[in-house]
């Protein structure tokens, strides 16, 4: 859905709660993205409106966060926004959310408890006011992350909190100000607090940010890196953070561009920097992974051998991986470890050209079937078939390309 219709969207919805009589601003993300020219994923209403007003004045809506004031309303065909009703938080004795909230009427209240000065702006729907209560506009314009009030305390609140000032600083390549640096290299250890899933979360969306390499060096410069990654070896630390930082280059140069592909690589070299190829598992699920993405980190490592000694396999063994749907992840593992342009990464992009451009006919030109009635082919028959697993001496038979294509057809059925 386009910047325009997701935001025609939301001014009907603030437009229906004002009518009702209640206040209702953009808040948050989509007012900081506004600001810096970029389009909004979202955009967020803040009222002063409660859950139970919220679900009275609109017919669909979904309750996702009531204990916390936020409402999932629903409008249009399909369209879906978050309403949340002004608060201020009680104490965080989780690390992690409020123990009570109380709703509130007042949009300072509700801005001061949010966690960086960039995210506590509002804007009216209607005039694009900025209604700016803690300096969030001057940290844009300075490209500063703060924490709203006491950083310390809104660290304390949140543990999370601290990772998403890195995520923020290295996908905006915002400056994090001192004292807020500072509260994180205080609490950095207690990040372990955090459940795997929510840290994975934001190192997901790190990884998948514009400059994966600054979140990296910070996590390194914050303290964060050793609690969070406690399984790298500290003399491994500088050389896989500059691998993570040529993530995005290297699955632009191979063609990488499954949702998962960056993920994958930065666990996959994480993991190879202290050889865990065969204990990765225990690692993968203690970061509550999902299983695909398990699997394929597990693959990648299981592949590098072969990858970055490709002249070690034989042609057809080379051609597998690349036709496998793991290929280009794994080509990009190849390209982050071993730098763009090593030369195991050129022969196999080399091969995998020549495969696009004479790639395996549709229909197998010889079939088990055809070897079974054919009594003359079956001494052919007796040879092709060690190959049907094994691929073992074919390459040496037949002239590369032929080869391989002989053999992936006229063994495809029975394989």
């Amino acid at each position: 859905m386009t910047e325009a219709l997701l935001r025609a969207g939301a001014k009907t919805l603030a437009r229906t709660l004002r009518d009702a009589g209640h206040e209702a601003y953009f808040a948050g993300g989509c007012v900081r993205d506004v600001l810096l020219g970029k389009s909004p994923k979202d955009f967020d209403i803040a009222t002063d409106a409660t859950p139970e007003e919220v679900q009275k004045i609109f017919r669909r809506t979904v309750a996702v966060g009531a204990a916390f004031g936020v409402i999932r309303v629903r409008i249009g065909h399909g369209q879906e926004y978050e309403v949340a009703t002004y608060r201020t938080d009680g104490e965080y004795t989780d690390g992690r959310r409020p123990d009570v909230v109380r709703y509130s009427k007042s949009k300072e209240e509700d801005v001061a408890r949010r966690d960086f000065t960039i995210n506590a702006l509002l804007m009216d729907p209607f005039t694009d006011e900025i209604l700016d209560f803690v300096g969030g506009q001057a940290d844009l314009a300075r490209r500063m992350i703060r924490a709203v009030g006491d950083p310390e305390r809104r660290f304390f609140e949140d543990k999370l909190r601290m990772l998403r000032a890195v995520r923020f600083a290295s996908r905006f390549d915002f400056e994090i100000d001192s004292a807020t640096r500072a509260a994180i290299q205080k609490h950095a250890s207690s990040i372990v607090l955090v459940s795997a899933e929510r840290i994975v979360t934001e190192l997901s969306a790190l990884w998948n940010g514009a400059d994966p390499g600054l979140g990296m060096r910070l996590l390194t410069e914050l303290e964060l890196f050793s609690p969070i990654f406690s399984f790298v070896p500290a003399e491994s630390l500088a050389p896989v953070c500059a691998e993570i930082a040529r993530i995005p280059e290297a699955c632009a140069r191979v063609g990488a561009a499954e949702a998962d592909a960056r993920s994958v690589v930065a666990w996959a070299l994480l993991l190879a920097r202290r050889d865990l190829r065969h204990e990765s598992e225990p690692v993968l699920r203690s970061m509550k992974l999902s299983q695909r993405i398990m699997k394929d980190v597990e693959r990648a490592l299981s592949w590098l051998p072969s990858l970055e000694a490709p002249e070690s396999l034989r042609l057809a063994d080379r051609v597998r991986i690349l036709r496998d749907r793991l290929a280009p992840t794994a080509l990009a593992f190849l390209a982050a470890r071993g730098g763009t342009d090593n030369a195991a990464l050129r022969l196999y992009l080399a091969e995998r050209a020549a495969l696009e451009q004479d790639p395996l006919p549709a229909e197998p030109w010889v079939t088990g079937g055809d070897l079974n009635r054919h009594a003359k082919l079956f001494k052919v028959y007796s040879l092709v078939f060690p190959f049907v697993w094994g691929f073992s001496r074919l390459d040496a038979l037949l002239p590369a390309n032929d080869g391989y294509r002989l053999l992936l057809s006229a063994t495809r059925k029975n394989a």
